[in-house]
């Protein structure tokens, strides 16, 4: 081993000796006057550089030559693979040699490269290389129930012998087939059934696919057997612990991880890591050209119906209390518990139809309560109130070209407008394709309705060709238009939307996905008379390019999958929806339901999350948790406290407590005596939602954006403390001083420094308010000591 070292020393030195002696020949052959003929110009005077204009111009025919022969090989001129030609949110790890990491429609490719550079290929996958045709899915289950018949057959002579010869006029003898006695037995019991009035469900509905519109009349719908084509499927989102599928379930399960929010199945996040991805699309700056979209079927939809009467908001106002029920667009109070704001609100009908759009956790509650009220007004048909969350999907799109996006993948049908104060399709498409960023021109009251064509006959989703030019004229009269909406601004298509007739027969003749396809390879598209009626809306949670489309719920899915087929379309889940809300500052904070601490929503789902944490620590050994009755952070009196509150989440209850407490009492033995009980946590859940509101006769929380003013990160759940103008140095408070909790963390991409979200009641238990700053607090994350300064953002 030792010789083997030795010698490749000697030979690395006597290289170097070699390229040393090569130079100094060459720098005396130059320096004789003999061989100064044969001097080598390419070469400095010193011999140390190249002269480069030279070498070029001499080299200049090899050069080109190579240039050619890229330009005329460019196909195979990249030194990309298929894995590198991915972006980036689709590579995976081992993408190089593991092809199950590569998209399929790369997978032939990636194949090819690996046997041409001689890399390792699994047996397994050379299959792929094959142009073997399998079986679908209809054909394994023939060949399957074929095997299945016959083994029965062939293990009883009687059941053999039990198929009757002569059903009704119908002659079947040994010459038919298995298969065929079965078919002349159903016609036989298909006629039978005609003679007697009775109806297969299959005659009575009008598609193949057994879509029907749910509506629940003066009731919530709470079974849903009727819209499942499986019973197997039907089962799995039945019993206590089960939820109901969204249309896009079967999409989204395979690329989202779900969860169950209040009786239903919701995509929480994507698989993809797109925290800077939605930092980026969020639908703020007009600089990005994505679009993301959500399924929000699972939003309750009722539809409150005047029948008898001039004013339905006089009948429902005369009995609106916060302590029994009030809705508007400021908030949901049901039994004197807030449930956060309004998805929606909208007149269908002036003073006649209204539409509210509502939280899952919260519809049904106020349908409720709505019947209790309003008994004797359904009673005699004065009152009309229909569930329709199982009638109308959503679909929630954001971006700066979301319009642009859904313009793309629909087909309009052609008709006069009769209500000028509307827009028509013309000024839509104006503003879908020739703008960029519709912030500056849509208000909160903007409305749009379009009749559209099945979504699946657009097999190239592209810009519809409009022959009409706009001129300067059309451009003013859109803005005109879109400046004069109002919340009684109703298109024709919102009738038919809401009407359950009208969404009914949209499912006429719907094609099954056998007759798409040879429709779509005939290409005789004129023959599909599928009408749909589409309301697009913008959406009242202060978000930028946010709107919500609304369509027949067996719909929603043929739209969804077209839009999510689109390239720049990414999809996203409540995770995502909650960090755009964080994105757009406090106004959207407070609107969205699972950020505003105020809501019923949020303390519930984060309730759940501080059990499932203080479970993962107690399963940790001493030695592995953090200690948090150990780590004491020392304050301006001098006492030394290890926490305020519980340790897992905002303890609001524990806040109340604190600013409400006798002042004769001693807040350090208030601090140690207190402990959030676990056990009896269900009592106790119900009294925090009452603590805090937004009126005077309760403590009043404000909701403010703050950022770190030097390095370190604000963890959620964080306590917030005021500072005196007093103390100069502002380092330590007062015990006195915890004023609020961090209810929203996150690193902000943008500013460049930790943000968050406070929710504080600054002016608590002390006689001078200017005393202290309004614009700057102190932050401790739980678990730590230290005290940090921030300040509010603009």
């Amino acid at each position: 081993m030792a010789k083997q070292e030795h010698n490749n020393k000697q030979a690395k030195a006597s290289k170097l000796k070699n390229t040393r002696t090569i130079r100094t020949i060459q720098y005396n052959e130059n320096n004789d006057a003999k061989k100064k003929s044969d001097y080598n110009g390419l070469l400095s005077k010193d011999l140390s550089l190249i002269k480069t204009e030279d070498y070029i111009n001499l080299k200049q025919a090899e050069i080109k030559a190579f240039i050619d022969t890229i330009i005329k090989n460019k196909k195979y001129g990249s030194n990309k693979r298929a894995y590198q030609s991915l972006p980036r949110h689709l590579r995976r790890r081992t993408g190089s040699h593991n092809i199950r990491r590569v998209p399929k429609r790369l997978r032939k490719r990636t194949l090819k490269e690996m046997m041409k550079s001689d890399q390792k290929v699994m047996d397994g996958n050379t299959s792929l290389m094959k142009h073997n045709k399998s079986l679908t899915n209809k054909q394994y289950y023939k060949q399957k129930m074929a095997v299945k018949l016959l083994k029965l057959l062939t293990r009883s002579k009687f059941m053999r012998r039990s198929i009757p010869s002569k059903i009704g006029k119908f002659k079947i003898g040994s010459r038919f087939n298995l298969r065929q006695r079965i078919k002349i037995m159903e016609n036989s019991i298909k006629e039978m059934k005609q003679q007697m009035g009775k109806e297969d469900s299959s005659d009575v509905l009008n598609n193949r696919l057994g879509h029907i519109d749910l509506v629940g009349n003066n009731k919530a719908v709470e079974d849903t057997l009727r819209l499942n084509k499986s019973i197997k499927y039907y089962k799995r989102q039945q019993g206590k612990d089960q939820c109901k599928w969204l249309p896009s379930h079967v999409y989204n399960i395979k690329r989202c991880h779900m969860i169950k929010y209040h009786g239903f199945k919701v995509a929480l996040k994507p698989t993809l890591k797109c925290y800077r991805l939605i930092n980026r699309n969020n639908g703020i700056g007009n600089k990005a050209d994505k679009t993301l979209i959500m399924d929000t079927s699972h939003l309750g939809k009722i539809l409150i119906t005047l029948e008898k009467g001039e004013d339905l908001f006089e009948l429902l106002n005369s009995k609106f209390d916060k302590k029994t029920l009030k809705f508007s667009n400021k908030g949901v109070y049901v039994d004197g518990v807030y449930y956060g704001s309004v998805n929606y609100l909208k007149w269908i009908e002036k003073k006649k139809k209204m539409l509210l759009m509502l939280d899952s956790a919260v519809y049904k509650r106020v349908i409720k309560k709505l019947l209790s009220l309003y008994t004797n007004e359904v009673k005699e048909g004065v009152l009309n109130v229909q569930d329709l969350t199982f009638a109308v999907g959503s679909i929630k799109i954001i971006g700066t070209q979301s319009l642009n996006t859904l313009l793309k993948c629909i087909r309009t049908y052609q008709e006069n407008e009769e209500d000028e104060s509307l827009l028509n399709f013309t000024e839509f498409y104006q503003l879908a394709s020739q703008f960029k960023d519709y912030s500056n021109f849509i208000n909160d009251n903007f409305i749009m309705g379009l009749n559209i064509k099945d979504p699946r006959l657009t097999r190239t989703p592209s810009l519809p060709q409009l022959k009409s030019e706009f001129s300067e004229s059309d451009m003013l009269k859109m803005f005109n238009k879109l400046q004069n909406l109002n919340k009684y601004s109703i298109p024709k298509e919102s009738f038919d939307l809401f009407d359950s007739h009208k969404r009914y027969e949209s499912y006429k003749d719907k094609l099954t996905i056998k007759d798409l396809h040879k429709v779509l390879n005939t290409g005789n598209t004129s023959s599909c008379t599928s009408k749909i009626p589409l309301l697009l809306l913008k959406d009242n949670d202060h978000i930028k390019n946010s709107f919500t489309i609304m369509l027949p719920y067996h719909w929603t899915m043929p739209l969804y999958y077209k839009l999510n087929r689109m390239p720049h379309v990414f999809l996203v889940g409540l995770n995502q929806i909650n960090q755009i809300a964080y994105d757009h500052g406090a106004q959207s904070v407070q609107r969205n339901v699972l950020t505003d601490v105020t809501s019923w929503q949020y303390n519930f789902f984060e309730y759940f999350n501080a059990l499932g944490d203080r479970e993962h620590w107690t399963r940790k050994g001493k030695g592995r948790r953090v200690n948090f009755d150990k780590i004491k952070a020392e304050f301006r009196d001098g006492e030394k406290i290890d926490e305020m509150g519980d340790y897992f989440k905002s303890d609001w209850k524990f806040l109340y407590e604190y600013i409400v407490r006798d002042k004769n009492l001693d807040i350090i033995k208030f601090i140690k005596e207190y402990e959030w009980k676990y056990s009896n946590w269900e009592n106790d859940f119900k009294t925090r939602f009452t603590l805090f509101d937004k009126d005077e006769d309760k403590i009043v929380l404000k909701c403010n954006k703050i950022k770190l003013v030097k390095n370190g990160n604000i963890k959620r759940n964080a306590r917030v403390y005021r500072i005196n103008k007093a103390h100069v140095d502002g380092s330590n408070p007062c015990i006195t001083d915890l004023i609020g909790f961090v209810s929203l963390s996150n690193y902000d991409l943008s500013e460049g420094k930790s943000t968050g979200f406070i929710y504080y009641n600054l002016g608590h238990n002390i006689e001078n308010i200017d005393e202290y700053y309004k614009d700057k607090f102190l932050i401790k994350n739980t678990g730590e000591d230290v005290f940090r300064p921030a300040k509010l953002m603009n």
